[in-house]
């Protein structure tokens, strides 16, 4: 079973204030003055492109979003939208340098898709909230994480059960995110993850779902990592700004499971 790291990193006050502003997967349940964050594309969208919330990270170090979120034009200005996503934007940007950009926003048949792109994963973490950690095994254990619980081995296109100890003093990096997205890596193999939360790895795309388990899809059976585990689904109140000019209500309450994630999931590769 995975668990919290055992040392919290500090935030800046813009963390604090941003904090699960963002969306980072699913659709959104009732959050207050909520950004879609989305699709990037480097010279146009079908790059990319993706039918399904994906976070992905470049080899020039750079974090790309992708997110679709269903979006009634009846019901909800694209203008307000549009607005208050260059607003804040611009405000953090002014503080920060020109370190987060929006690319598209785009509204079509019921769905909202935004593309973001953000200089580095420390801007991304900042600006969305979304914890998220890159760096070599030794980095991340001098953090405060711990890697325990199960790891599926995932090098050769087959998925087998293995531990940390297989691998921490092998000469691997290491992305952890705390999210219900998909991961998707430009650049390495893709070679451990942690099972729990992971529902596959193909093409360097690590499907991240809550509930999943790699090792139960393929077949390994393990009493730890297959048995129902509890899940804190609940919201703090720093994990919404609240406002009252304009409400972004996009009412579906499945999202608050596909999108916040209680545990970390470790990706380890070369």
């Amino acid at each position: 079973m995975a668990k919290k790291k055992t040392i919290k990193r500090k935030r800046s006050k813009a963390a604090q204030q941003r904090k699960k502003l963002m969306i980072t997967g699913g659709l959104a349940v009732v959050l207050v003055l909520v950004i879609i964050v989305g699709v990037f594309v480097l010279g146009g969208c079908s790059a990319y492109e993706s039918d399904t919330n994906t976070v992905y990270f470049l080899k020039n170090g750079k974090v790309v979003t992708n997110n679709i979120e269903s979006f009634d034009e009846e019901v909800y200005s694209k203008d307000e939208l549009k607005s208050y996503i260059k607003d804040i934007v611009g405000t953090y940007n002014a503080e920060h340098g020109t370190t987060v950009k929006q690319k598209v926003l785009k509204v079509k048949d019921g769905a909202a898709t935004l593309v973001m792109e953000y200089a580095t994963p420390e801007v991304y973490e900042d600006f969305e909230g979304t914890e998220v950690f890159t760096g070599t095994l030794a980095d991340a254990v001098a953090a405060g994480y711990t890697f325990e619980g199960d790891f599926a081995n995932v090098a050769d296109g087959t998925v087998k059960l293995c531990t940390s100890e297989e691998f921490l003093t092998g000469d691997y990096k290491v992305i952890i995110i705390k999210a219900n997205v998909n991961v998707s890596l430009e650049e390495g193999q893709i070679c451990i993850v942690s099972a729990m939360n992971t529902e596959s790895v193909k093409d360097g795309v690590v499907v991240i779902k809550e509930g999943a388990n790699i090792l139960a899809n393929a077949g390994v059976e393990d009493e730890e990592t297959t048995e129902g585990t509890e899940i804190d689904e609940t919201i703090s109140g720093d994990e919404v700004f609240e406002e009252e000019e304009i409400i972004f209500d996009f009412g579906d309450e499945e999202s608050e499971e596909n999108t916040y994630s209680s545990v970390y999931t470790y990706i380890i590769y070369k």
